[in-house]
C-alpha cells in the first residue's frame, strides 16, 4: 500500500513491480507520471500491468504503468521487491 495523502492511495501486489530502479528524478521530469513524496523521487517502479490509483476518498481512479517515489532508504525498498522476484 502507497498512502500519498490522507485523500489517495494505491494498493500495488509485489507480484505486479516489474522492476525496480533507483536513481534521482525532479518531479518536473516525471509531469506524466505519479510521484509521490517530497523533494526529488529515488525509486521508480515500473508495473507488470496497469495499477490504479484511488484519490479523492475513492471519487477519482487513475491508471498508472509507474509510479516515482522519495523515501528515505531506497536500496531496501529495492531489496524487498527484487526478493519477491527471485
Amino acid at each position: 500500500m502507497v498512502n500519498n495523502s490522507w485523500w489517495g492511495m494505491t494498493v500495488i501486489p509485489l507480484s505486479n513491480i516489474q522492476q525496480v530502479e533507483t536513481g534521482s528524478w525532479t518531479a518536473a521530469s516525471t509531469q506524466e507520471q505519479f510521484h509521490f513524496g517530497r523533494g526529488n523521487a529515488n525509486v521508480k517502479l515500473t508495473f507488470v500491468s496497469e495499477q490504479k490509483y484511488y484519490s479523492g476518498l475513492a471519487t477519482f481512479i487513475e491508471p498508472m504503468d509507474t509510479l516515482y517515489l522519495s523515501v528515505d532508504d531506497p536500496s531496501a525498498l529495492h531489496g524487498i521487491c527484487q526478493l519477491n522476484t527471485e
